[in-house]
């Protein structure tokens, strides 16, 4: 098996402003590089047809993201794009695409087969690290799904982060998938408390109820838990950082490092974020999961099976009561379970581009 030197990866590095998306990119990142590999995250940025007036909303949230930038100036290393993405297949030797949710289908077709790698020649080894289709089914229509067939099945390696995802490459492109843990889940929370110690001084006071909502960002579930938090004698805080508008959803978004800090610093945690929940296990925190169908629960029903904590997944909030906080986690055994699926997760890919 030919041995991998100059590894490029492909993932959601430029996301809108999601730390989960941009820690994703950090850890496996570094989870090459710890291989002893030289390792850079191509930096592509999706081109979508947007109007104008969504062009400058976009401007803005990129601008009050400020410290998403720095995070990347200071932590990621790119690969620039110059141009043609065929290029880069003389800089690179091997391709590497996720993890996140770089599979799931999307109208973009042209988007969409750059990370099946459709620019990458014959030659050059191609493999997936924890691809996450988004949801447990396959949306492409015949065509579309037919020229994605015939791009996975040049793959050297395939790995997924689902269950369902092993079901779709097996069934809808006949190809084999090995089930390997998020990228944020290879590295322990030494490389993430790093993060941390370089810009926040620690507080001892845990005495917190964390709120970090994607979507479900609503009035009812701020009121809801900001009651649960004062009835239980915590403090209520939300962590994505501080809404300057309600109308268009304009944020300046709490740095990476604080990010960490609070969710490493509560008692518990509320989300519908899979990575926030990834996070919560990492520190070793009480949470809870609100559902949210319209964002995908496959991935976090995949990690929650894993841990045997299915009962922390909440669909409504008439169902949360003070039971969970009485409910502790046994953490000497999830740790053991996510320390079993690390070495078999860094085992794909160390015999993926290592051969050993």
């Amino acid at each position: 098996m030919k041995k991998s030197f100059k590894v490029g990866v492909l993932t959601f590095h430029y996301s809108n402003n999601n730390f989960g998306a941009l820690l994703q990119t950090f850890a496996i990142l570094n989870s090459i590089k710890g291989l002893g590999l030289e390792a850079r995250i191509i930096d592509f940025k999706p081109r979508i047809s947007n109007g104008l007036k969504q062009q400058l909303f976009d401007l803005i949230r990129f601008l009050l993201g400020y410290n998403f930038t720095k995070f990347r100036n200071q932590y990621i290393a790119l690969q620039p794009v110059d141009g043609n993405l065929m290029e880069l297949n003389n800089s690179l030797d091997t391709f590497v695409v996720g993890s996140d949710q770089v599979w799931r289908y999307r109208e973009q077709h042209e988007n969409l087969k750059h990370y099946f790698f459709d620019f990458v020649n014959d030659p050059n080894k191609k493999l997936s690290y924890a691809a996450s289709f988004g949801l447990d089914q396959w949306h492409g229509k015949d065509d579309i799904t037919g020229e994605i067939g015939k791009l996975v099945k040049r793959f050297d390696h395939v790995s997924v982060r689902e269950a369902s995802g092993v079901k779709i490459c097996n069934d809808t492109f006949n190809v084999y998938a090995e089930l390997v843990l998020d990228s944020t889940l290879l590295l322990d929370k030494s490389h993430y408390e790093s993060i941390i110690s370089r810009k926040i001084k620690v507080n001892k006071d845990k005495n917190t109820l964390l709120s970090y909502m994607l979507l479900d960002d609503s009035k009812e579930n701020k009121t809801f838990f900001a009651r649960f938090a004062k009835k239980n004698n915590l403090k209520f805080k939300r962590i994505k950082g501080f809404k300057i508008s309600n109308k268009y959803d304009f944020w300046i978004f709490n740095s990476v490092a604080k990010w960490l800090y609070y969710i490493s610093n509560s008692e518990l945690i509320v989300t519908d974020s899979f990575h926030c929940t990834v996070f919560a296990i990492i520190f070793k925190k009480k949470f809870i999961v609100l559902s949210n169908p319209n964002r995908g629960i496959t991935r976090i029903e995949n990690l929650l099976g894993l841990i045997d904590r299915k009962d922390r997944l909440f669909h409504s909030l008439n169902d949360i009561d003070e039971k969970i906080l009485e409910n502790d986690f046994d953490y000497e055994k999830i740790d053991q379970i996510i320390q079993n699926e690390r070495i078999k997760s860094l085992g794909f890919l160390r015999k993926s581009l290592l051969g050993q």
